[in-house]
């Protein structure tokens, strides 16, 4: 399988990135003062001839001061949309320190490889170690830049990428008006509750589905492309805190990664 499919998918994973308010409270409707009763003293209707001489009954007595009026109930605000909630969960991200632990599956030219990673994020740094075969390879995005680090019989080669590592997902959070994006029922995964989202678009190869915590450390990716193919990934496990800056330190000097086109839409 060409590795620069897989480091591509598993950049594009992490690149990517809502409450409403409570509506307002209704006031009880205003209680109606009290009724006075009519006055003993107050003069009786003249009997009509012909009267029998009983007290005739008093008319029927009319409430005093105006009817209390309903009031209408609050307006409902209207519902956060799904691109307002994925782009304030994509920010969230900026601001997060966490490792994290997946299980992928990366389906491409007939193949289906299965792989662990484990993700570290602080600040502008990031790092993905990838197990496929008991083979490990590293891919550091340090300030904007992609490299990836092999080790073989103890001496580690680093290159530097050429191509953006992500140019679809930047492009998703960068404009989410420009795409199709809608909410899904949320999950927990790994013990964390998620919220998810389906994104799809003209410009964007295929579709996918993410689910992010409050944090927006990615927990679920599924995409799939008739042209790509298809990347399942799961967080196993999350750790939100304090990350140590010497992993981000490349263990080589990098050598430049010949130019390619890009990666496949990722």
């Amino acid at each position: 399988m060409d590795f620069r499919f897989v480091f591509a998918l598993l950049v594009a994973a992490l690149l990517l990135g809502c409450a409403g308010s409570q509506p307002a409270t209704q006031q009880p409707a205003a209680t109606p003062p009290a009724q006075t009763p009519a006055s003993p003293a107050a003069t009786q209707p003249a009997q009509p001839a012909g009267s029998s001489g009983s007290t005739p009954q008093a008319p029927a007595e009319q409430p005093s001061g105006t009817p209390a009026q309903t009031t209408p109930a609050a307006t409902e605000p209207a519902a956060v949309s799904a691109t307002s909630a994925f782009e304030a969960i994509a920010a969230m991200v900026k601001n997060s320190e966490y490792k994290a632990e997946y299980t992928t599956t990366v389906t491409a030219q007939g193949q289906t490889t299965t792989m662990d990673t484990m993700e570290e994020l602080k600040g502008t740094k990031m790092r993905i170690d990838t197990t496929v075969m008991g083979q490990v390879s590293s891919t550091y995005v340090i300030d904007g830049t992609a490299y990836m680090c092999t080790t073989t019989g103890g001496t580690a080669v680093c290159y530097s990428a050429t191509a953006p590592a992500s140019d679809a997902s930047q492009e998703v959070t960068a404009n989410p008006a420009k795409y199709t994006i809608t909410a899904l029922p949320g999950r927990t995964i790994a013990n964390i509750a998620a919220s998810c989202f389906g994104i799809a678009g003209a410009d964007f190869e295929g579709e996918m589905e993410t689910c992010y915590s409050a944090e927006g450390i990615l927990l679920y990716l599924h995409y799939t492309s008739a042209q790509s193919g298809e990347m399942l990934k799961t967080a196993t496990s999350v750790q939100v805190g304090s990350v140590d800056p010497a992993d981000f330190t490349l263990p080589a000097t990098p050598m430049q990664l010949p130019s390619t086109t890009g990666y496949g839409g990722y």
